[in-house]
């Protein structure tokens, strides 16, 4: 659904931010595609933001992945209030910066009161702060991320930035090391290396 895909529903290509809609049978899928670029790295360095102006409990999220969504924000929710079906379950599935704009989705839906059966992402950086995390962990307790082997992106922004990822990982590929071999620096990032070891 994210690698063979061709037509996007929701798109800005100024912030190249792509996502689109699949129903298959009971279950509707919002499915993110990742931006490409040297964007994606300048991206991945930007500071925290509050996502909303007014916040009962306040916390933050990665400000550039929060620009990326915002750019499509308003045409998936208008899709979601006129066109859902409430019967199907909800899946947000997303790829490298795709993954994070499927984590901003899942909370904007649960905070509009949406119910999301599940958020898979694959190779997504971190979205969220350290800030009132176990009360965020709380309230999005579906979210599956799916890292393979050495995946630099995973790992960014750094945990010193005060970011943190949310969820259950899971586990594809090589065993992760600690330290990250230079030679590897990109490689499992590529998504025919998230195919190869996901068989």
């Amino acid at each position: 659904m994210i690698i063979d895909n061709k037509k996007w529903l929701f798109e800005d290509k100024k912030q190249s931010s792509y996502a689109t809609v699949k129903v298959l049978k009971d279950a509707t899928y919002i499915v993110c595609r990742e931006t490409t670029g040297k964007k994606d790295w300048k991206t991945n360095f930007q500071l925290w933001k509050k996502p909303y102006k007014r916040m009962n409990k306040i916390f933050f999220v990665h400000s550039g992945f929060m620009k990326d969504y915002s750019a499509i924000k308003e045409s998936i929710l208008k899709w979601m209030d006129e066109k859902y079906n409430k019967e199907n379950k909800l899946i947000i599935v997303g790829y490298s910066q795709g993954g994070a704009i499927a984590q901003l989705i899942y909370e904007e839906l649960i905070f509009k009161g949406y119910k999301v059966e599940e958020c898979v992402t694959f190779a997504s950086p971190k979205v969220f702060t350290f800030i009132n995390r176990k009360e965020l962990n709380r309230r999005m307790p579906n979210i599956r991320r799916i890292e393979n082997g050495q995946d630099i992106v995973t790992r960014l922004p750094w945990n010193f930035l005060g970011y943190f990822h949310l969820g259950k990982t899971i586990r594809t590929g090589k065993k992760r090391l600690w330290f990250l071999p230079f030679g590897l620096f990109g490689k499992h990032h590529q998504k025919e290396s998230y195919l190869e070891s996901l068989k």
